[in-house]
């Protein structure tokens, strides 16, 4: 909906001003006692006459057509309101447009009677149509206020007044003063609960309304001076008419269809604040980020230098003084020669963390087939101790930073390693495939496996699923694969079951077509 606002006081004035320059015309008719009565020719007042009559008949069937078509899109329950009314409207009017005396006959022979009963008919129309939509809400919930109950409403009004007029024979209005007297408070009525609607909460587009209200008004002020159906005074009216009419048809086209476009905007300007204020906080993050893994370097690379001093003197400690002190002694060496190696450990699993995330390096190709082959001479002793068998299908050439690629791969493979089954042999196989379109490397294993839970928790910083002392580490060898992969855009996750293994993939950004001696296998079709 458009937005709803008390009207300023700069609306208020200018909307005064209007009716003041709108009513002039009339008051200078009222003052002029009959000096601007020009009586017309019935060949000089019917052109302009239906000229008017069929601007506002298009109009009315304009405002129909406008606001019942974007009520899906604007779901403005006044608009569509004011659209069924105006369908009534165009009809009546447009019976009464060819029913004037001095035209051909419509439907039954037109006589002054009939034209001047569809003339109130229309006009008593307008006027409710108005004063009711002064009380019906944008956002209104009642179930009346929809398309088919409106759409039926319409139609029954028109084909009522369309049988009413036509009757043969026409019969003179009763009261031509009661029913000139009902049409007038009908438009006071509807511009004093316009006013108050605009006071409180009213829209942009009910200034639109009210200003047609308050020149329908003067219109029929005029028209009470008229002296005959074909004379500047009743010509005056129509000119009224034709403007209260623009001005309906500019609400409810501001209310159906700028509405919509104007919220679009606002949407637009919205998210385009939001969007600069999230990059905003995301290179203040970055930055942030950057400072915080420089400080790690710094602080692991610094600490090293001490932490090596006291783990070289506690050692030297623990091989000079054993036996020779009693056995507390022993024990408290012990254990502080086991906390200078565990913390060495974690300094040198946090340096290359921080080196991680702190490069910048140009990809280059790597050949997987001739990484893995050192990364297994590394840990040559591991995979003897482990009895380990090591498999591999043909390795891609990718595009990446060789020192990373060999530290993750050490990492999966050390990790296979550590968490190997006791109840069978450590088997470890390293396994290309491709899928959605993209190359997937898997480090696959038969160890103690990991419960679906923790799935995302290995890839944290510090995570260890196990007590202290049960296996060796620090709890940074799988995040630091996560940002390896993360590096070059790509992707890391786990798949196992307790017991039976775990399959660590991620994938990984090839080189062109022809590099290397191993190419992706692609699957075959079944």
């Amino acid at each position: 909906m458009l937005r709803e606002a008390r009207v300023p006081g700069s609306r208020t004035r200018w909307l005064l001003l209007a009716a003041a320059a709108a009513a002039a015309p009339g008051a200078l008719i009222w003052l002029s006692g009959g000096r601007f009565f020009i009586p017309l020719e019935p060949a000089v007042f019917l052109p302009l006459h239906n000229a008017a009559e069929l601007f506002t008949v298009l109009v009315s069937f304009a405002v129909f057509s406008v606001g019942w078509s974007t009520h899906e899109e604007s779901k403005d329950r006044h608009a569509l309101f004011l659209s069924a009314g105006f369908l009534v409207v165009g009809l009546v009017d447009f019976m009464h447009t060819f029913s004037y005396a001095g035209m051909p006959a419509f439907i039954t022979p037109n006589i002054p009677e009939k034209s001047t009963e569809l003339w109130f008919a229309a006009r008593l129309a307008t006027a409710g149509v108005l004063l009711g939509s002064a009380f019906v809400r944008p956002d209104s919930r009642s179930p009346w206020l929809r398309k088919r109950p409106l759409l039926a409403a319409s139609l029954a009004l028109g084909v009522f007044v369309f049988a009413w007029a036509t009757r043969s024979p026409a019969v003179e209005v009763p009261s031509k003063d009661a029913l000139e007297a009902l049409e007038l408070l009908l438009w006071l009525s509807a511009a004093v609960v316009y006013w108050r609607r605009l006071s409180h909460k009213g829209r942009r587009t009910d200034l639109y309304y009210l200003a047609a209200v308050l020149l329908s008004l003067i219109g029929e002020l005029s028209l009470g001076a008229y002296h005959s159906g074909f004379d500047t005074y009743a010509l005056l009216k129509h000119v009224y008419k034709v403007a209260a009419f623009a001005l309906i048809y500019k609400g409810v086209f501001a209310a159906s269809v700028s509405a919509p476009y104007e919220r679009l905007l606002e949407a637009e300007t919205a998210l385009k604040k939001d969007i600069a204020h999230r990059k905003r906080v995301e290179a203040e993050l970055s930055r942030s980020n950057a400072e915080l893994s420089r400080f790690a370097h710094v602080a692991s690379h610094d600490l090293r230098e001490p932490l090596r001093m006291v783990a070289s003197y506690t050692q030297l400690l623990g091989r000079r003084y054993k036996g020779k002190l009693d056995a507390d002694a022993d024990e408290f060496i012990r254990f502080a020669v086991d906390g200078t190696v565990r913390m060495q450990s974690l300094l040198d699993d946090l340096l290359a963390y921080s080196r991680v995330r702190l490069a910048d390096r140009k990809p280059e190709e790597v050949d997987l087939g001739r990484e893995l082959p050192e990364v297994l001479a590394r840990l040559r002793l591991a995979v003897e101790d482990a009895g380990a068998s090591v498999t591999h299908d043909p390795l891609p050439v990718i595009l990446a930073d060789a020192g990373q690629v060999r530290q993750l791969l050490q990492n999966l493979a050390a990790n296979a390693l550590k968490f190997r089954s006791k109840e069978r042999p450590c088997r470890i196989h390293v396994g290309v495939s491709r899928r959605d379109g993209e190359c997937v490397v898997s480090v696959s294993d038969d160890g103690i496996g990991i419960d679906p839970e923790h799935f995302d928790a290995v890839f944290g910083l510090f995570q260890r699923l196990h007590p202290k002392g049960a296996y060796p580490g620090s709890g940074l060898g799988l995040a630091i694969c996560k940002q390896i992969v993360s590096n070059w855009g790509g992707r890391i996750w786990v798949e196992s079951k307790p017991g039976h293994g775990s399959v660590f993939s991620f994938t990984v950004p090839e080189a062109a077509p022809g590099h290397g001696a191993g190419q992706v296998p692609t699957p075959a079709k079944t």
